[in-house]
């Protein structure tokens, strides 16, 4: 009896979003699988979410990778500005990182 066993490889989920809602989905994905978010140019509260202090996202070994200036339909970069895309959290601290530490801005 031969057996094989190759590892397996994350694929990489990549989803264009244009509200806080569709962002906030998008994070918690990464909880399965390595993920891309394209962000549309804008501002997105993202009060409620896994990276409000309040809550936790659980990204354990996969990548995020959070890319703003998108148009709406993510065809195309159309911003280079890093004003064009402000995330949000009133009142808050967003956490990022394995250990959890609060990014403040």
């Amino acid at each position: 009896v031969l057996a094989l066993h190759l590892p397996r490889a994350d694929a990489l989920q990549t989803f264009c979003v244009d509200t806080s809602a569709e962002l906030t989905a998008a994070i918690a994905a990464a909880d399965d699988d390595d993920v891309e978010i394209r962000i549309a140019v804008g501002t997105y509260n993202l009060a409620g979410s896994c990276l409000d202090g309040s809550n936790n996202c659980v990204i354990d070994d996969h990548d995020l990778t959070l890319i703003g200036g998108y148009s709406s339909t993510c065809a195309s970069v159309s911003s280079s500005l890093p004003s064009a895309t402000v995330l949000t959290l009133p009142g808050g601290a967003m956490r990022f990182g394995r250990t959890n530490a609060p990014l403040f801005g």
